[in-house]
């Protein structure tokens, strides 16, 4: 017998994510090799700078028992996957709980809590994309020795689309009109309103920062009523795990400790327990580093990889965030009459001088020691790139020539000018986040620099509400969160331009293609995963001829620990927290 649940009160809520970063290859030109060129992926290699200390392999075996202290920048808002969008609090978790499915440091995809990834080749996804098999391992258990199942999946769905439960998103959930469970609750038949690949990434993958994968335990909460659920202790000390650790203590405003989950059989888990110290002051983080307080120290800003790199008894990875793209949007139309084309950035000549203009290489070298790749693509390290691609070259001479054809020559004093009016344009730079605001100046002050090489005047502004109204003519986006090809349609969809109808738009360029338009209409349908990145490639090839955003470089995760701590296996959309069961602490190697 199998036994159907129907949607009952589905919530939809329309999340948006204004000043998302965008990047793009640049113009058809020679690429170039550069000392921070990507790294191919799939299968990606966490990268670091070459001079920099690394975790280097070791012959020992991996030990078990010890405590390992990290150090992390914020204390974690709730122990709920559903209630959070903080990082640190999904850092928490994915030692605390399995995922559905993870993702792997090489971006290959492993069921955790299921024995397959559903695909249309196995059966798991219908024809039609419109109904999904997940097949739950057989003898799961929550740490409180509950059996876990299809069950917990129902529950989770009803849940999250329950309007009285204040979901921090419904993203993909919503899309759900029905679920059957199989006798033994093992099999779950998930039945959705319309085909959607971004279901399999939305619920069932874990990626980054984001809540895919994690479920709820229905013998823990399925009695209490949703509002009630917020307030329950499952957030905080009360949390039933279905990973390698449980929460043991939580000391608020200062740390909290794990231990290892006794009924957890899945895999072979090292440490006794892990502390999580937190430490907002970076610079705090950093000396607790430095004088072995804490054993690793997460979520370090990029301007720390100078302090890092004067510290040679600190082990450093430095790993490429997959599709996290540093760029400068570009304003299509005029600032001051939005219906109108930009005078002077609407000339994709004019577009394509800006790039090749650009010392990015000079840019990572100078501000981040030459760690970080220079942007090829906004694909760049993520699960849909298609292969390596190189960054346009920097070509200032070529800048000067395309500038010359669109009809700007230089004035008297170096500023170019066509028809009386000068090549001056504003870089709008925001304040947030504010620990990376001197970064950003300094990135700014360079870009400005390099632009007046070629004969552009740029004038750094502090943004306000600019980026709805659009009242800017070039907008400095830092984009770090990893890339989900969703991201594409808020990015470059014509519908998703900001206007006092839709404020809530992240197209800030103005952008309009009919052909990238059309592509992404299919790109959601696409559930086939070879299709999915051939769409994607498309419409990367389009954005590199319109060229509406300038790639600056790739956002990566810092993570610094001490010599002793072994097992780490950073990935581009996962980080480090992929894999905390195999974590371990070399006596060898431990300071005393």
């Amino acid at each position: 017998m199998r036994i159907r649940f129907p949607a009952v009160g589905v919530l939809r809520l329309a999340l948006a994510f204004v000043l998302i970063a965008m990047g793009c290859r640049g113009v058809p030109v020679t690429p170039a090799a550069s000392p921070s060129a990507t790294v191919p992926s799939p299968p990606v290699t966490p990268t670091a700078e070459p001079d920099m200390p690394t975790v280097t392999p070791t012959e020992e075996s991996p030990a078990r028992g010890g405590t390992l202290v990290i150090g992390v920048p914020a204390e974690p808002d709730a122990l709920n996957f559903s209630l959070t969008r903080q990082p640190v609090s999904y850092w928490i978790l994915s030692c605390l709980d399995a995922r559905l499915i993870r993702v792997r440091d090489d971006n290959t995809l492993e069921p955790q809590l299921l024995t397959e990834v559903p695909s249309v080749e196995n059966g798991g996804i219908s024809q039609d994309g419109r109904t999904y098999t997940l097949r739950f391992r057989p003898g799961l258990k929550w740490s409180d020795g509950e059996p876990l199942d299809g069950r917990d999946f129902l529950f989770t769905w009803q849940l999250l689309t329950n309007p009285s439960y204040p979901a921090s998103s419904r993203a993909g959930w919503e899309l759900i009109q029905s679920v059957e469970l199989s006798d033994d609750y093992l099999t779950v038949t998930v039945y959705i309103e319309r085909p959607a690949a971004s279901f399999l990434e939305d619920v069932l993958i874990g990626i980054g920062e984001r809540p895919g994968g994690f479920i709820l335990p229905a013998h823990a909460l399925g009695a209490l009523p949703p509002a009630a659920i917020p307030e329950s202790d499952y957030a905080g000390l009360g949390h039933v795990s279905s990973g390698p650790f449980v929460v043991a203590e939580w000391q608020q405003g200062k740390q909290l400790t794990l231990e290892r989950n006794p009924v957890y059989e899945a895999d072979e888990v090292y440490l006794d327990r892990i502390v999580f110290r937190f430490l907002p002051d970076e610079r705090e983080l950093l000396t607790q580093l430095v004088s072995g307080e804490i054993d690793l120290a997460a979520g370090l800003p990029e301007w720390s990889l100078a302090e890092l790199h004067a510290q040679p008894e600190l082990a450093t990875l430095v790993t490429p965030r997959g599709g996290a793209v540093a760029s400068v949007a570009i304003n299509l139309n005029d600032p001051a009459s939005p219906s109108h084309a930009h005078p002077i950035l609407s000339d994709v000549r004019v577009r394509q001088a800006l790039l090749l203009g650009f010392d990015r290489a000079r840019l990572v070298e100078d501000l981040l020691l030459g760690s970080v790749p220079v942007a090829a693509s906004l694909l760049d390290h993520s699960l849909w790139q298609a292969g390596p691609e190189s960054p346009a070259a920097f070509d200032p001479q070529r800048a000067r020539r395309l500038l010359d054809e669109a009809g700007w020559h230089p004035g008297p004093d170096g500023i170019r000018v066509r028809d009386g009016q000068a090549l001056q344009l504003t870089l709008a730079v925001d304040a947030n986040p504010a620990r990376e605001l001197a970064l950003k100046r300094q990135i700014a002050t360079a870009f400005a620099d390099d632009m007046r090489a070629i004969g552009v005047d740029i004038r750094i502004v502090p943004l306000t509400s600019q980026a709805v109204e659009r009242q800017f003519d070039l907008l400095l986006c830092w984009c770090d969160r990893r890339l989900a090809p969703s991201d594409l349609y808020a990015w470059f969809s014509s519908e998703r331009i900001p206007s006092s109808e839709n404020p809530g738009g992240e197209n800030v360029m103005g952008y309009r293609n009919a052909v990238v338009d059309q592509l992404l209409s299919r790109l959601d349908v696409a559930v086939d995963h070879a299709a999915r990145r051939e769409i994607l490639s498309m419409i990367q090839q389009q954005i590199d001829q319109d060229l509406p955003v300038l790639p600056i470089y790739i956002h990566v995760d810092i993570v610094a620990g001490r010599a002793h701590v072994k097992g780490l296996a950073p990935g581009p959309m996962t980080g480090i927290w992929w894999n905390p069961e195999g974590w371990w602490l070399s006596a060898q190697e431990a300071t005393p």
